[in-house]
């Protein structure tokens, strides 16, 4: 997959740097996975590696990530730790706890987060998870519900002031999976707008 910005060589030079600059106003997506990740019990588990070529970001760039899969948790509220990381360096973590959801312990959840570069150097990050549990009896078409009685959605933000902007940029997602709580992975992407 590419952006439409990796394929401006095939016009003329002199309208190559009106189009990256015209390009870059628009939403594009740039990277994405649909292999399912295995998010491990009692283990870290990566569960996305997405790309941003340095060519993509200009001024005032954003780039926006969303990774998406399931939960079981065989317990009462155990833990789940995500980690967003660029470039290897850990941008944000922290840990939830996962309810049971008693009998029906399969949950949707959600990680949606932007980087937002403030200056080449320092980039700010928002976002939120969420969490949903199957425990609903009309949603039999998939993982989660719009009603669960567990659902949790927690919004999360941070600065990191020693990044380079004129890199490819490399993200990086784990989350790390207490005794008895597993996963999978099924949707990752990044978009640049």
């Amino acid at each position: 997959m590419g952006s439409p910005i990796s394929f401006l060589r095939t016009f003329p030079p002199a309208q190559q740097k009106e189009l990256a600059a015209a390009l870059r106003l628009c939403r594009r997506r740039v990277d994405q996975s649909l292999s399912d990740v295995t998010i491990t019990t009692n283990a870290t588990s990566t569960v996305a590696t997405l790309k941003c070529p340095a060519n993509e970001l200009g001024a005032d760039s954003v780039i926006h990530c969303r990774v998406a899969g399931s939960l079981a948790a065989n317990a009462s509220a155990l833990g789940l730790t995500p980690l967003i990381a660029i470039n290897g360096t850990t941008f944000y973590t922290d840990q939830l706890t996962v309810p049971d959801a008693g009998t029906d312990t399969i949950k949707s959840f959600l990680l949606d987060f932007r980087i937002y570069w403030k200056t080449p150097t320092t980039a700010r990050l928002e976002g939120q998870f969420q969490l949903s549990t199957d425990n609903v009896a009309a949603a039999d078409t998939g993982a989660g519900a719009l009603g669960g009685t567990d659902t949790i959605g927690a919004a999360f933000n941070h600065e990191l002031t020693s990044l380079q902007q004129a890199m490819d940029h490399i993200i990086t997602v784990t989350m790390a999976a207490a005794n008895g709580l597993s996963g999978t992975s099924k949707v990752a992407a990044l978009w640049v707008e």
